[in-house]
């Protein structure tokens, strides 16, 4: 089953906690005497880790606007979207141009499409 916004959110808001921690010790284990393999390996992984933060803020704040598009919507009456009230005079002109238009559209007419189609084979005759 998928996950829901919120759950997508609790799941990443925990993850980012993780990291946090994560790259608090590494960033303090690259100012302790390590040797430079040892300092090099400790960058990558800080790279790493940072990198992920990174990208874990950015699906957060996505979803923060998801958050916000949604209560905008749902503010605007979505899914339903009323008519909108004319004056008497404006409405019978919309009325007439429509007619007009289906009265246009009425002069054309949709061209047949082939619902059979016939194939006549002549003689079999034997190859020389």
């Amino acid at each position: 089953m998928p996950m829901t916004i919120d759950e997508l959110k609790t799941e990443i808001v925990a993850a980012l906690a993780v990291l946090v921690s994560l790259i608090r010790g590494l960033e303090d284990l690259q100012k302790v005497s390590l040797s430079a393999p040892a300092l090099d390996a400790v960058g990558k992984a800080l790279a790493d880790y940072v990198r992920r933060r990174s990208f874990l803020n950015l699906v957060v704040n996505a979803l923060g606007s998801v958050d916000i598009g949604i209560s905008k919507l749902e503010a605007d009456g979505y899914p339903a979207l009323a008519n909108h009230p004319v004056l008497a005079d404006v409405f019978a002109e919309l009325q007439e141009q429509q007619d007009d238009i289906a009265a246009a559209i009425g002069e054309f007419e949709r061209e047949p499409t082939a619902t059979a189609i016939t194939v006549s084979l002549g003689q079999a005759t034997d190859k020389p």
